[in-house]
């Protein structure tokens, strides 16, 4: 649909089609069929057109509203712009104070977002960022991440649909430090302004650039809130640090974005690391795709959930002799779904369907055929590189905790942040 002139479009009768029986759906899907005709055969009239929108001369430095505070919050609301909470407002000066931290000119444009087709540019990314109530020395991170969901491969167009995910922010390297992101006990709560204003700067991205817009382009049925940043507490992790997982090296400055559908209850794991092995496995087929969801989030050419690691339950496996790849290949060959209620879930959901066709047809490797496994016990995931793991939270607690990712929507995206020249001499 995106930058059609008009679009034929033919409505199937409410309510979802997914709580329809057999008999409704061929019932109303004849009724239908004069309507799809009717398109086919004639020319429609014009709608609004979604595409590519000319971007102001960021050098023009238009003041677009003068007022109080209150003033200002009220005419960001009025256009759709904030997000409920107060905005910081971003005046001129606010703003060029951001540009301070990159050596990239206002108007280069650091990704194309859709479903708007806005050009983000670095003024842009710096208006937001004031607007969320970042320090002017978060910009390169801004910048980073903006890059990361303006990747095809992140399909950011989908980030309204009904199941209403959000964006999660890992981050890597020595400017956690250098801004003050809290990546050790409670790292997700509020009041770390580094991580709550980044994370709060993405929602407007969305909002602001993107062009989400509740009940247009953002459908979701319930929706989330934005996730805070959260930081590998790399100074107690045993393992290599996350972003070295995606060809960085360690020591890098690296942020990782990708869709989260929810996160998990903070699970507590117990003594030996046999069992805290045997736990996250188990944990793993229950909360990703056992009891709590249907196992078809698992559909699509990757699915990447996270396992959340507690410092202290890394050091125990990995004082045992467990890498980071141990703990993948122990829960990918433990945590396995039995074949028959996965049948169950296609042919409910997806009517005519059966998972030999659903292999056939490419949603899913031909490794889910249920003769090479044991027991028809199928994995959750599509091969043992999968899973995400980062070391986050409480030195001195054994908590730790999935993200499910919503597999074709918000793919994984890692990008460097790149610094200014004198980065050492500003102020952070």
């Amino acid at each position: 649909m995106e930058g059609l002139k008009s679009v034929r479009l033919t409505e199937f009768p409410p309510p979802n089609i997914l709580t329809q029986t057999r008999e409704e759906i061929q019932a109303n899907a004849e009724s239908v069929f004069d309507q799809i005709i009717q398109s086919l055969t004639s020319v429609p009239a014009a709608t609004k057109t979604i595409g590519m929108r000319k971007n102001r001369n960021t050098d023009e430095r238009v003041v677009d509203f003068t007022g109080t505070f209150d003033e200002v919050n009220d005419y960001f609301l009025d256009n759709g712009w904030g997000d409920g909470l107060p905005v910081v407002p971003p005046t001129i000066e606010a703003v060029e104070e951001m540009l301070r931290y990159t050596d990239m000119a206002p108007d280069d444009v650091v990704a194309t977002l859709k479903p708007s087709g806005t050009q983000a540019t670095v003024w842009s990314v710096a208006v937001n960022g004031v607007i969320a109530g970042c320090k002017p020395s978060y910009m390169p991170v801004l910048i980073a991440v903006t890059e990361a969901v303006g990747e095809e491969r992140f399909s950011l167009k989908h980030a309204g649909s009904t199941s209403g995910w959000t964006p999660v922010i890992f981050l890597n390297g020595p400017i956690r430090k250098e801004l003050g992101f809290n990546c050790g006990q409670g790292a997700l709560r509020p009041g770390n302004r580094a991580n709550m204003s980044i994370g709060r700067y993405l929602n407007f991205v969305f909002r602001n650039l993107a062009g989400f817009k509740l009940g247009d382009t953002d459908l979701a049925a319930i929706g989330r809130n934005f996730m805070p940043v959260l930081p590998e507490n790399e100074e107690n992790s045993p393992y290599e640090p996350l972003c070295t997982d995606f060809g960085f090296e360690a020591g890098k400055n690296v942020v990782v974005v990708q869709s989260a559908g929810c996160m998990t209850f903070h699970f507590t794991t117990a003594a030996t690391a046999e069992e805290h092995l045997t736990l996250l496995a188990l944990e793993a087929l229950k909360e990703l795709q056992g009891e709590a969801i249907q196992p078809f989030a698992a559909f699509g050419d990757e699915y990447r959930p996270v396992l959340v690691l507690s410092p202290m339950v890394a050091k125990i496996l990995s004082a045992a002799g467990y890498s980071k790849q141990d703990i993948r290949d122990y829960i990918y060959d433990h945590a396995r779904i039995d074949e028959e209620r996965f049948s169950l879930e296609i042919s409910r959901m997806y009517p005519g369907y059966t998972l030999q066709r659903i292999i056939d047809e490419g949603f899913l490797p031909a490794s889910y055929r249920p003769d090479d496994y044991p027991d028809t016990l199928l994995p959750l995931f599509h091969n043992n590189k999968e899973l995400i793991i980062i070391v986050v939270g409480f030195e001195e607690r054994n908590r730790s905790c999935f993200i499910q990712q919503i597999a074709h929507q918000g793919l994984t995206c890692a990008k460097e942040i790149r610094l200014p020249k004198n980065w050492a001499e500003l102020p952070k």
